[in-house]
C-alpha cells in the first residue's frame, strides 16, 4: 500500500502504479485545477481511496463551480481522468467538489473496463459529475459499476459556463456513452438543475450503450430523473448502432419533483421500466415519457409496468400495464419515502 499526503504524490503514485496497487489518501483537502489532475493510463487492478473509506475525510477540490473567464477561455477541471487501457480501477471514499467541468472523466474511446466508483461524493460540478465520452473507434466501456454515491449541486450554472446554444443548461449527474453491462445503483442525486430547468438527466445513458441497470437510486428535485437516450440528437452514435440503449432495466427508483421528465426514454430497444415511484406536485405532469422525435425510430420492445406515478405516462407503442398514475392514493407515503432513503446514516437524511 502507498500513502499520499499531497496532490502531487497522488498524481505520481497513480502514474507509477503497478498491478494490484492500493493507493491510500490521508485526510485532507487536495487541489486539482485544470491540467493538474489524476490520470489513469495502462493500469490493472489499481485502487484509489481515502484511508478511512469516508468520503468526507478526503476532498479533491477544483477551481470553482463557474468558468471564471467563460466557456471558451477557462481551462477545464476534471480532477480524475480514466484515460486509456485501464482494467479494474476502483475509486472509493473520496469527495470531488467545486469543479467547473467534470468530476470523473472516463474516456469511452480509451479501451477502459471494469471500473468501480463507490462511496464517493460529488458536490457542485458545473457540467458532468461523471462523464463518459465516445470516439470513432469500436471500444466500449465494459462492466462499470457506480454505486452508493452522493451527487448534489448547491449552485446553478450561468450562460457563460456552457456552450452558447445550451444557455446554462448543459449540466447532468452521470452522462455516459458506449457502456456495455453497466450497474448504476443505490445512489442519491439532489438539485441537479440548469439555468432554465433544462438540465440533462441525473442519470443519462446514450450513444450505443447496452445492458444497463439503473436501480434503487433516489433522485430529488432534479430537472430530469433517469434518461435512456437523447431525443435532441437524431444520430445514435458511431458505427451501425440502431439504438441509443439496447437492453436494460430501470427499476425500484424513487424520483421526487422532476422539473421536466421523471423517466425519459428515446431511441431504445428492449428496455423495462419497473416498480419505480415518481412524485410530482402536478398530477398531469410528465412522469414516464417516450420522447423519440422520429416516428421511425420510436423505442422498440419498451415495457412500463408496476410503477406508481403522480403524473402521466406517455409512451407510444410501449406495453404499459399495472401502473398507478394521476394522483394515486399513497396512504403510507412517509414509509415509502423513507424506504428509498439510505438505510445507513452515511448521508444526511432528507
Amino acid at each position: 500500500m502507498k500513502y499520499c499526503k499531497t496532490s502531487d504524490e497522488i498524481i505520481k503514485f497513480v502514474e507509477n502504479a503497478e498491478e494490484n496497487d492500493i493507493i491510500l489518501i490521508n485526510n485532507g483537502v487536495y487541489e486539482f485545477v485544470g491540467s493538474h489532475k489524476v490520470v489513469f493510463k495502462n493500469k490493472r487492478n489499481v485502487t484509489l481511496r481515502s484511508v478511512s473509506g469516508n468520503a468526507d475525510d478526503v476532498i479533491f477540490k477544483g477551481g470553482g463551480f463557474h468558468k471564471k473567464d467563460g466557456y471558451l477561455k477557462t481551462q477545464i477541471d476534471e480532477p480524475i481522468c480514466i484515460l486509456s487501457n485501464n482494467d479494474g480501477i476502483i475509486i472509493n471514499g473520496i469527495t470531488i467538489r467545486d469543479s467547473n467541468c467534470h468530476g470523473i472523466k472516463i474516456a469511452g474511446e480509451g479501451n477502459n473496463a471494469n471500473i468501480t466508483i463507490e462511496n464517493c461524493k460529488f458536490i457542485d460540478i458545473c457540467e458532468r459529475m461523471i462523464k463518459g465520452s465516445m470516439g470513432d473507434d469500436n471500444y466500449f466501456v465494459n462492466n462499470i459499476k457506480i454505486k452508493n454515491n452522493y451527487f448534489e449541486d448547491t449552485q446553478i450554472p450561468v450562460e457563460s459556463d456552457h456552450m452558447e446554444n445550451f444557455e446554462g443548461d448543459y449540466i447532468a449527474g452521470i452522462d455516459m456513452m458506449v457502456l456495455n453491462g453497466a450497474l448504476i445503483s443505490d445512489n442519491k442525486f439532489v438539485n441537479i438543475k440548469g439555468k432554465n430547468h433544462g438540465a440533462r438527466g441525473a442519470i443519462f445513458i446514450w450513444s450505443g450503450s447496452s445492458n444497463i441497470i439503473a436501480e434503487r437510486n433516489v433522485i430529488l428535485n432534479c430537472d430530469r430523473g433517469i434518461c435512456f437516450g437523447n431525443p435532441g440528437n437524431v444520430s445514435v452514435g458511431r458505427g451501425n448502432a440502431m439504438f441509443f440503449v439496447n437492453g436494460g432495466v430501470i427499476k425500484n427508483n424513487f424520483i421526487n419533483e422532476p422539473a421536466s421528465h421523471g423517466i425519459e426514454i428515446a431511441y431504445t430497444n428492449n428496455i423495462e421500466v419497473l416498480n419505480n415511484i415518481i412524485i410530482r406536485s402536478d398530477e398531469n405532469g410528465r412522469g414516464i415519457s417516450e420522447t423519440t422525435i422520429n416516428e421511425q425510430k420510436i423505442s422498440k420492445n419498451l415495457i412500463i409496468k408496476n410503477n406508481i406515478v403522480r403524473g402521466k405516462i406517455d409512451a407510444k407503442m410501449a406495453e404499459v400495464k399495472n401502473n398507478l398514475t394521476g394522483k394515486p392514493e399513497l396512504e403510507n407515503f412517509d414509509n415509502i419515502f423513507n424506504y428509498f432513503n439510505f438505510k445507513e446514516n452515511k448521508y444526511d437524511r432528507i
